[in-house]
């Protein structure tokens, strides 16, 4: 594991970077904060999960000399209160006072859900955070792997993402700073982050600096996040309505070309078209429609996020699967023409 001076240094600039990257106000940089953040998230992940892990390892320790001392009829030496990891991350459904097995860690070294989850399960995030925070890093790793991210709505993702990182930051026990010999040089950084020469590290201050000036409701994200969702969910229903014309196929109606753009080939004809149920229908089209600019009453922002992810994921893959029948629908237009030239 990082010393703690190496380990505040690298997040601690990557957090600041990103801040600024988020200031600049420019959409492109936006899109770098979202993945300098997501990455600065897994390390402080990783660094609560360690910090748990050494714990659970000095609880063993305790455990077992208090059980040597009752066999010797003394008192045990130490107060310890049972601890353990969620049943979901550890594989098990026991409750014991054990650390994580090699294989456990392997896991949550690899994986990103499984680290949230260890998170949330202590407090260290509420759950809406916490599910905020998975469908964060989606979006970070369509950016970053794909360069797939909608510059319209990029801010309000930031904007998310520094919040639930300043939680993650005030879960993070302030203390001294322990040493690795020779100690880092990191005078510089330290101006930075604004830390001050006492060895005393304050993460709830910094925290603050991360969510300055960031006040952001459901309105909030319904307004950019969720009104983009609807001028996407409006366009799909053209794109649909394109293709039944473009096609003009007698008796398949708009509702059946929907459904046939979510149905695996070979496609079913005559009356089999009449018996498609396809999860996304020209209704569920409309609901959305309506749902992603509407703020439940008493609904946060994460739960609003959460809940408009959640259409965002399904509505993107009915576009890949509608773009796919587009494709289509050109190549037999293009045929046709060519038939009809003599080609």
């Amino acid at each position: 594991m990082d010393s703690d001076e190496q380990f505040i240094v690298r997040v601690g600039l990557s957090l600041l970077s990103a801040r600024r990257f988020y200031d600049d106000g420019h959409p492109e940089h936006a899109r770098l904060a979202l993945i300098v953040l997501d990455g600065a998230a897994e390390l402080l992940l990783r660094r609560f999960v360690a910090d748990k892990e050494f714990s659970f390892r000095v609880g063993q320790i305790m455990f077992r000399q208090n059980n040597e001392a009752a066999a010797l009829g003394e008192d045990p030496p130490h107060d310890v209160h049972v601890m353990t990891f969620p049943s979901d991350v550890r594989g098990d459904r026991s409750f014991s006072p054990i650390y994580l097995s090699r294989r456990q860690q392997d896991r949550l070294d690899r994986e990103f859900g499984p680290t949230v989850d260890v998170a949330v399960f202590f407090g260290a995030l509420s759950p809406d955070e916490g599910t905020a925070l998975k469908h964060l890093h989606e979006y970070r790793n369509g950016a970053h792997h794909r360069n797939v991210i909608n510059l319209r709505t990029v801010r309000v993702l930031v904007e998310l993402q520094l919040t639930v990182m300043a939680s993650l930051l005030e879960s993070m026990p302030s203390g001294p700073i322990y040493r690795l010999y020779p100690p880092v040089d990191w005078s510089e950084a330290r101006e930075l982050l604004g830390l001050d020469e006492s060895g005393q590290v304050n993460y709830g201050a910094f925290a603050d600096r991360l969510r300055a000036g960031i006040e952001q409701g459901a309105s909030d994200v319904t307004s950019s996040f969720g009104g983009n969702l609807r001028e996407r969910i409006e366009q799909v229903a053209r794109r649909v309505e394109q293709i039944r014309n473009d096609m003009a196929m007698p008796g398949v109606t708009t509702e059946m070309w929907l459904g046939l753009a979510q149905t695996p080939e070979p496609w079913p004809v005559g009356e089999a078209l009449h018996s498609l149920a396809p999860p996304v229908t020209t209704v569920t089209l409309d609901s959305w429609a309506e749902e992603v600019v509407r703020a439940e009453p008493d609904e946060a922002a994460f739960q609003t996020f959460a809940r408009l992810a959640e259409i965002d994921h399904e509505l993107t893959t009915l576009e890949d699967a509608i773009e796919r029948v587009e494709l289509q629908v050109d190549e037999a237009v293009q045929q046709l023409i060519d038939e009809r030239r003599g080609k």
